[in-house]
């Protein structure tokens, strides 16, 4: 039954969405959890083109051994600035490196 499922997700050329948050969507809530990533969701290139600033996160649950997943399909991730390493930092003196960054 998987290599039908996996033949299928290719024919319709369909990709997962990168998961955003949790790592694992399900576990068995024991004191040596087991985690499994058992939820998903696939796309296809057409629907990245109509939605291309979608967000997929997990999100926890009190109630439920399964993360419920949401998407969001206008995510706005804030930009901040840049980081880049400065060849003079591992030389500089440390009342000069905090002023750099204030």
């Amino acid at each position: 039954m998987m290599g039908k499922f996996r033949k299928l997700l290719n024919d319709l050329e369909l990709k997962e969405l990168y998961l955003n948050g949790m790592r694992y969507t399900w576990s068995n809530e024991w004191e040596q959890a087991t985690l499994e990533r058992l939820d998903c969701v696939f796309s296809a290139v057409d629907w990245e083109v109509i939605f291309p600033a979608s967000l997929l996160s997990a999100l926890s649950s009190a109630t439920s051994d399964h993360c419920p997943l949401l998407l969001n399909l206008e995510a706005r991730l804030p930009m901040g600035r840049r980081f880049r390493f400065e060849a003079f930092w591992p030389k500089a003196e440390v009342t000069l490196l905090l002023r750099w960054f204030d």
